[in-house]
């Protein structure tokens, strides 16, 4: 994939996807190509572009969320204004609130983000729903945190009182 303008996948990147479930990257059967879309926005998918191998498709896929990560379109990279940019960006929200991909960020300065990021949800700055994977259990009041992994939730830890630990 190097050699078609697209880096070296990065092997942790690539795993935390497929954990997520691996969406974006498809098997198109009648076409025999890898398709890559991504949500951008409320409802709206960008199509990404096909791909002779899953690879190169996985990369269009990483180079989008890249680009929306740093306010560009998914597709043309072409920068959109704070105004115009879409208010829901799907499973990338979470890259969007840290400013940077994830796993290139230390886990103290993950640490700082989420405690800053909690703050913003209690004083109403930014809606939880913003924050993918956390959410209030109302039955005990406490926060958790989970994801998807092979069509199932899994729960990551047990119910915090502490917003900041569940993000």
């Amino acid at each position: 994939a190097a050699g078609d303008g697209f880096e070296p996948l990065d092997r942790a990147r690539v795993a935390a996807w497929e954990l997520a479930g691996g969406k974006g990257v498809v098997w198109a059967t009648f076409y025999k190509a890898w398709y890559a879309h991504i949500s951008y926005g409320a409802n709206k998918h960008v199509f990404l572009g096909s791909s002779h191998t899953r690879e190169e498709a996985i990369a269009r896929y990483f180079l989008a969320e890249d680009r929306i990560v740093v306010g560009r379109h998914p597709r043309t990279g072409v920068f959109v204004p704070p105004a115009e940019r879409p208010q829901s960006v799907g499973r990338l929200a979470n890259s969007r609130l840290i400013g940077a991909r994830v796993e290139t960020v230390s886990d103290a300065a993950l640490g700082e983000r989420a405690t800053v990021l909690a703050a913003k949800v209690y004083d109403g700055m930014l809606k939880i729903d913003e924050v993918v994977g956390v959410s209030l259990v109302k039955k005990t009041g406490k926060w958790l945190a989970e994801m998807r992994y092979n069509s199932k939730r899994q729960r990551l830890g047990s119910q915090t009182s502490d917003l900041a630990e569940a993000i």
